[in-house]
Formats: structure tokens, sequence, C-alpha cells
């Protein structure tokens, strides 16, 4: 065997090396990309629905103060209304 033929593959095995490690490389790099995008996209989703939840707390209080209620839960998980003088009762018997 001569020493071109012997390294032929060698050759072809490096270039395989080389080919590889780029392709690795630009996949790494565009699942990086992509976990950032999803990065900010989670922190906007956990910023609006953290917007959303005090909004809706503070329609809540704002309900009970109209209608002179208070918020409670049933065992169903449904939120309702009660008058305050029922709530105070429901509070002493509790």
């Amino acid at each position: 065997m001569s020493a071109t033929t012997a390294s032929f593959p060698t050759r072809v095995f490096k270039q395989w090396d080389k080919l590889a490690l780029l392709q690795l490389a630009a996949a790494a790099t565009r699942l990086h990309e992509e976990n950032e995008e999803l990065a900010r996209q989670l922190s906007w989703a956990e910023q609006s629905a953290e917007m959303w939840a005090d909004q809706a707390q503070r329609m809540q209080l704002d309900l009970c103060e109209l209608t002179n209620s208070a918020p409670g839960i049933t065992q169903n998980c449904d939120l309702v209304f009660v008058e305050r003088q029922q709530a105070l009762a429901l509070e002493l018997h509790a």
C-alpha cells in the first residue's frame, strides 16, 4: 500500500469530521437563538398573566365595594360574592 492510498480514507474522515462539526455548530447556534426567543416569549407571557391577574383582583375588590359584599369560593372552586353581614356570620361559625 502506498502512502497516498493509505491517507485517502484519513483525509475523507477528516473532511467528514469538519463537516460534522460545522453542522453541529450551526445547530447549536440555531438552538441558542431559539432558546433566547422562547425565553423572551415566556417573560412576556408571565408579565401579561401577572397584569391580568392584578386587574381581575382589582375588579373583584371594586365589585365588592360597590355591592357591599365579600369574595368567597365554593367547594367547587366557583368565585362568589356574599353580603358582608352573611360573610361575617360565616366567619364567626368557622
